[in-house]
């Protein structure tokens, strides 16, 4: 049975059949009630001018006519057409409200028995309706005239840093415990099950919320047909309608859900058809709160304050409305266009944030607006649309989500310090707007995206740092939300209605545990049969002989025979890489290669191990990616200014202020252990993959492999061979959130995703010219910087599947391209027209740009590469020196001699840095590894072995584990020194 394989394809099918292909009928969801016969409550739920009533006379029910405490209420504009649709302003009761088949009675039963248990006793400090200001410091001043005020939430002002404004305790008045979110939660962890998923409501979701107690797992949500349904997570009787329960108390989009602080019994609803609804389960009854003409776009409640609503209708007007008086005791008009969201600060709830379709996020202080327009205290500004703008869990930050693709990062003691993270927010008109949602604390945004995905955005690394999908998930999560007090539920809603709802892992049950690892191995068990019924076919279809003396790498051995004797001209393009004198001398791009289509992993494989060991390392281990923080940033460049800055303070000596690494030197050590044959070809780049607990290498060679050497194992070699191209492969980048997918470019013209969840080279881009240099922006893991034929410079987007940007930066070929990692616009170059530059993405038009800086060598220079910090750029040439750039405007040079000049058979000198800004590591012509100090300009020591039998041309330093250094040599080995 199990050659056959017969139990994991039962296994599966039966997964497939119960979950990703269960039919509508079966899955959790709504069910209409049958219709009955016309009754009186449905004539009431007809339209006023149906019944031939005028809709602003007297036909309206009882205590519901146009005047209201005494007075007139005067309309400015006339009602428009669209706003005869059928609403009824007077209370609605349950029966007539509800859509769904069966009884509303338990939920009636659940809200009111999570009333009688006080959950929210614990949650809420302080009287009803007061708000404590005891540690609080005026955000604002009536008297001052300054439009940005010094804005603090606490009298005792943070340090600046970051990390440190998160991880210190405040006293929140409505989240009092501080949750440790760092070390108590895995974002792995978090899965969707089956019995998660559910249709709540017919339409569009416009907005979801968790029911804000810990003890009931319930999510309401509001469509666009004005229906508000309620899901019980808890509930396991199917005769209970699944515990979903259907109201239609609006006529238009619901567009806010606020539970009341002290009575989760009472939920406040608005919506475009200008109504708010107060629902009191209690007396089961949708009571009128406000009606209006205009529409509704925003509702909320300020912390503390559950006897006022604060919303917006119409165009930028924002209202508070006093439920007990029944009349708005404030109006402003705080923006251009319609506010899109309304929140207050945790920490401080005077302070007030709005998003709107004018394209701004407002921080407004309410104890300082007078009956003029307010001023704002601080102005986010974005180039589209602004659909949210929420404070984090500490108060201490805003992110803002826009339709310019971009997520706003508000922080610093006043709000002060703003920065932008770029993400894919063009949702289509038939998808709500995605809005960012803070986690259970600051340290994740939760988002959606166009994959049918939930990105996880860390604001401190300022990128996604992962993904939330499922097969389940069939529809794009536009709206979602964190439960406010069980940390790892999270829900995202659909435009079809459907709401997902994510777990952690370590909250479910034993059985869920046992069941979910028997899942794990069952896919293991299916990938290894995978795999070895795929060698063998490959072992069938070569008719490789099995003995088991033959050598390793015999296809390989052909491979590395003289050109001469493989019918080449040594002197013509038939060379594997142009090692001419000449550098105008263009690459011969009609040499055959491979075809460009997606490449499996059994046609490109050309090692002897079994490719299940090393799928199961790099697909399994967390990526850790260094990123250099913002904080301190300043802009490198403006279109005003020629000055290039990088720190606020410029210290007195570049490297004075850089957090050195204690690192001995001569600790370094070469064991034979730490030697092995990777590649079979001249080795022209070599990467460390970005990861503390798996030591691996990665190697391309000048005959087009790729192969990768995992020091870790014990048992055998480690080493895994791959032949993605047929030239050599120029660069190899990891992506920045997905070590298991590796970006290749050769000089075939080619650039290769190594999928290896998919075991397949996928083709990224197909060019006519040879790609010399390739490398990724960081935080930017959606589009390739990459330099193809004679100086040319592309952008490739990775969506679209095009380019989008080209210019001609250089005369010749360009050799690197790298990313200053303390301000990712500034990128350096380097080129065979003996020359290094520095550019500004920003400032980079359709014409020719002008560099920022620009280094002048003898010769070709064949690397630039930033340093560690950022502050300062190494250069090496053909010339015999190696150069340095530094100052608070890269306006200081420096060279240092160093013996560059190889031959046409090795790979040419590139100095790289080391784990800070006190050393860089080039190779020698003596065998050997060269330390120079950049700082005294010199070479400082030489690393040594009898173990060194060639000269190591390309060197790498693991970005996170520091004393472990790999050498390249042109024979295909690796000599990697680590500490004794």
């Amino acid at each position: 049975m199990a050659a056959l394989n017969v139990r994991a394809k039962a296994s599966s099918l039966l997964s497939a059949a119960t979950a990703a292909k269960r039919s509508r009928d079966e899955s959790k969801s709504f069910k209409k009630k049958k219709p009955k016969p016309a009754t009186t409550p449905t004539v009431i739920r007809k339209s006023l001018r149906t019944r031939g009533l005028n809709p602003d006379s007297g036909g309206l029910p009882d205590g519901f006519s146009d005047f209201r405490m005494g007075s007139q209420i005067t309309h400015h504009k006339p009602p428009s057409p669209k706003k005869q649709s059928p609403r009824l302003l007077a209370p609605l009761p349950f029966d007539s409200a509800y859509e769904g088949d069966g009884s509303y009675t338990p939920l009636v039963d659940t809200l009111l028995g999570v009333e009688s248990k006080s959950c929210r006793g614990n949650l809420v400090k302080g009287e009803i309706g007061s708000v404590k200001d005891e540690n609080e410091s005026p955000m604002v001043s009536t008297r001052s005239t300054c439009r940005v005020s010094k804005v603090s939430v606490k009298k005792e002002e943070p340090d600046d840093s970051f990390s440190d404004c998160v991880k210190k305790g405040f006293d929140i008045p409505v989240k009092p415990e501080k949750i440790e979110f760092e070390d108590g939660f895995d974002q792995d962890l978090l899965s969707l099950e089956p019995h998660n998923v559910a249709r709540v409501v017919p339409g569009r979701i416009f907005v979801v919320k968790f029911l804000p107690c810990q003890n009931v797992k319930m999510v309401a949500a509001g469509d666009k047909l004005g229906n508000v349904g309620f899901w019980n997570l808890d509930c396991e009787n199917k005769e209970d309608n699944d515990g979903i329960y259907l109201f239609t108390p609006h006529s238009a989009p619901v567009s806010s859900i606020v539970f009341q602080q002290n009575s989760l019994s009472r939920v406040i609803t608005s919506s475009y058809d200008g109504l708010i609804r107060l629902m009191d389960v209690e007396k089961s009854v949708f009571d009128l709160v406000y009606s209006t003409d205009e529409a509704i776009f925003s509702l909320s409640q300020r912390p503390n304050d559950e006897q006022s609503l604060y919303f917006c209708e119409d165009y930028g007007m924002f209202n508070i409305w006093d439920l007990r008086a029944g009349k708005s005791v404030f109006h402003w008009e705080l923006h251009e266009q319609r506010i899109n969201s309304i929140d207050f600060n945790p920490l401080n709830p005077h302070v007030m944030a709005t998003s709107s379709t004018d394209a701004t996020a407002c921080l407004w202080d309410l104890r300082s607006m007078g009956a003029k327009k307010p001023k704002t205290l601080t102005t986010l500004n974005h180039s589209r649309a602004v659909h949210s703008a929420y404070f984090s869990p500490s108060g201490l930050l805003l992110a803002t989500t826009s339709l310019d693709n971009y997520i706003g990062i508000l922080s610093g003691s006043n709000f002060e310090n703003t920065y932008k993270i770029y993400h894919n927010n063009n949702t289509s008109r038939w998808i709500s707007k995605f809005r960012g949602v803070w986690g259970w604390d600051d340290s994740y945004i939760y988002v959606g995206n166009l994959s049918k995905k939930i990105d996880v955005i860390n604001p401190k690394l300022k990128r996604t740092v992962m993904e939330l999908h499922n097969p389940l998930m069939k529809a794009i999560p536009c709206r979602i939300h964190c439960h406010p007090y069980n940390v790892g539920t999270l829900a995202g809603s659909t435009a079809g209605g459907q709401s997902h709802s994510f777990t952690h892992a370590s909250m479910a049950t034993e059985y869920e545990r046992k069941r979910l690892e028997n899942i794990r191995r069952n896919d293991e068990m299916m990938a290894a049969l995978n795999v070895h019924a795929k060698a063998a076919l490959l072992s069938a279809a070569t008719k490789r002989p099995r003995n088991q003396y033959e050598k390793k790498n015999t296809k390989p051995a052909i491979i590395r025979q003289s050109q001469r004797t493989r019918g080449l001209n040594p002197e013509s393009g038939g060379l594997p890489d142009r090692f001419s004198v000449n550098p105008k001398r263009t690459h011969n791009a009609t040499l055959p290669r491979k075809s460009s289509a997606p490449m499996p992993f059994d046609v490109a494989y050309e090692g002897e191990d079994s490719l299940t060991q090393f799928v199961d390392s790099i697909a399994r281990g967390p990526l850790l990616v260094k990123v250099c923080e913002d904080d301190n940033e300043a802009p490198m460049l403006s279109t005003r200014s020629s000055n290039v800055v990088v720190n606020r303070e410029e210290p007195d000596s570049p490297r004075d202020h850089v957090n050195k690494i204690e690192f001995d030197l001569e600790s370094l050590s070469l064991e034979p252990h730490n030697v092995a044959r990777v590649v079979p070809g001249r080795i022209l780049v070599a990467k460390f993959l970005p990861c503390e607990n798996v030591n691996m290498i990665a190697a391309g060679d000048a005959h087009g492999s790729v192969g990768f050497w995992n020091l870790d194992k014990e048992e055998d070699d480690g080493i895994y061979q791959f032949t993605p191209h047929t030239n050599v492969v120029s660069s190899l980048v990891f992506q920045q959130n997905s070590f298991s997918s590796v970006i290749s470019s050769s000089y075939d013209g080619l650039i290769r995703l190594m999928d290896v969840d998919k075991l397949v080279f996928d083709l990224v881009c197909s060019r006519d010219e040879a790609i010399y240099s390739l490398s990724q922006r960081p935080n930017d893991e959606q589009n390739l910087y990459f330099g193809e034929g004679e100086g040319m410079f592309n952008i490739w987007d990775l969506r679209a599947g095009k380019t989008f940007f080209h210019w001609n930066l250089h005369k010749y070929r360009i050799n690197t391209i790298d990313f200053n990692p303390q301000n990712s616009h500034v990128m350096a170059t380097s080129s065979e027209d003996r020359t290094a530059c520095l550019w500004d993405l920003r400032c980079m038009g359709s014409n020719k740009p002008i560099t920022l800086t620009t280094v002048h060598h003898g010769r070709a220079v064949h690397s630039a590469y930033f340093s560690p910090s950022g502050l300062s750029l190494a250069t090496t040439s053909r010339d015999n020196y190696v150069g340095i750039l530094s100052g608070r405007n890269f306006e200081n040079p420096s060279m240092m001699y160093h013996k560059n000049s190889t031959n046409r058979c090795s790979s040419n000198f590139r100095g790289v840095w080391g784990w800070d800004d006190s050393y860089i590591f080039i190779g020698n012509l003596s065998k050997g590894i060269d330390v120079i100090n950049p700082k005294l300009k010199r070479t400082v020591m030489s690393l040594q072995s009898p173990l060194m039998k060639a000269i190591p041309c390309r060197i790498h330093c693991h970005p996170l584990n520091v004393g472990m250094l790999a050498g390249s040599t042109a024979g295909g080995q690796f000599y990697v020194w680590t500490t004794k």
